[in-house]
């Protein structure tokens, strides 16, 4: 809670998640583990039906509080640290310590920046301030991660092309989201001008995913809540303790949301663009090979529908198609329908009319 309050109050958002409220509802109860296969308190130590101690809160009061935390965790994922800013930020500090790594040595150690964790002495000297080393060293070939170092700090970063939304309900996004980032940047090649110049390692695609904290899963239905007449329990023995329940999203419907997950596939050009000619080049290609896959899905579930109607049984080629109820002719001449079924019909059909025809003449009179 103190990391998002911090990450919030300290950017642009200037928003905070911290809320003293939770910490201060925050009791000990009992409550039935959601997945005991995969608990290690439920594996390693015999449990009374999958029920141990869990963190719960008081109900009714903090769950919109807990809601509201959840929610801001997604946002402080949308607006900082899944921001294409802040991604194409990381992605330049990954290309910086990538070009010093064969000629950059840890001091005291002789060992290159990715393998610093195979040794205490030299991680613990892989600090932020490493960007500024690598930028002090006198070392020709460091020359390449010097220039990247100095665009990063002049803010000319990597630029954000297109982003193409993910929706679980629409395949060919899915079919999109399922296919691996360098078989999307072979198709874009695939897609591109000679020309242009283009290279493999001039793009990056990014598959970002933000969710509230449990993928698809609302978070809050994972939690457990005690009512306020249980709380006096909570001091009992850890033998004693209440048992805390789910709380059904119905109580909080109006907090809730409609997709807890959000996912979208991202295109990043390396190379300076000054006037944006190689970035819209680059967009068209990856538009055309979002056409291409809706294409191909479209066809494929054309192609299963027209397989299910090749499927239907055939009862008979004199099959008639009856857009309105069947009149009595219709039935004697069906071959599906067996006579005495054909008689009940009959009869019943007469039954209704006569009936009817009484109703008309009562309302005259």
């Amino acid at each position: 809670m103190d990391y998002f309050s911090r990450d919030g109050c300290r950017t642009a958002t200037g928003e905070s998640a911290f809320n003293d409220f939770l910490l201060e509802n925050a009791y000990v109860a009992k409550g039935r583990c959601d997945a005991p296969e995969e608990c290690w308190k439920c594996s390693g130590e015999p449990c009374n039906e999958h029920f141990h101690l869990m963190i719960c809160y008081q109900s009714p009061k903090t769950i919109n509080t807990a809601m509201s935390f959840f929610r801001q965790r997604f946002n402080n994922y949308k607006n900082i640290y899944e921001h294409h800013k802040s991604k194409a930020s990381s992605y330049m500090i990954s290309d910086i310590l990538a070009l010093a790594d064969p000629y950059y040595r840890l001091p005291g150690s002789k060992l290159p920046i990715s393998l610093a964790m195979s040794n205490p002495d030299a991680y613990v000297k892989l600090k932020d301030s490493i960007i500024d080393i690598i930028e002090l060293t006198d070392d020709d070939n460091l020359q390449p991660a010097k220039e990247l170092i100095e665009r990063y700090r002049s803010r000319k970063l990597y630029k954000r092309v297109t982003e193409q939304p993910v929706s679980s309900n629409v395949a060919w996004t899915q079919e999109l989201w399922q296919m691996d980032e360098e078989k999307i940047v072979r198709d874009i090649l695939e897609q591109s001008d000679s020309y242009m110049n283009l290279n493999s390692s001039d793009i990056i695609v990014d598959k970002m995913e933000m969710h509230f904290g449990m993928k698809e899963e609302n978070p809050v239905s994972h939690m457990r809540f005690l009512p306020k007449s249980l709380l006096i329990e909570t001091r009992n023995k850890p033998e004693d303790l209440p048992v805390a329940i789910k709380v059904d999203e119905s109580n909080y419907e109006c907090d809730t949301s409609k997709s807890y997950l959000q996912r979208s596939i991202r295109v990043f050009y390396k190379k300076l663009d000054g006037d944006g000619i190689v970035s819209k080049h680059l967009k068209d290609c990856f538009n055309a090979l979002v056409e291409r896959v809706k294409s191909e899905c479209t066809q494929d579930s054309y192609d299963d529908t027209a397989s299910l109607s090749d499927s239907v049984v055939d009862f008979g080629a004199n099959i008639n198609v009856c857009t309105q109820s069947p009149t009595k002719s219709d039935v004697e001449e069906s071959p599906f329908v067996s006579n005495t079924k054909k008689r009940r019909m009959n009869g019943f059909g007469e039954t209704l009319f006569k009936s009817a025809i009484d109703r008309l003449d009562q309302r005259h009179r």
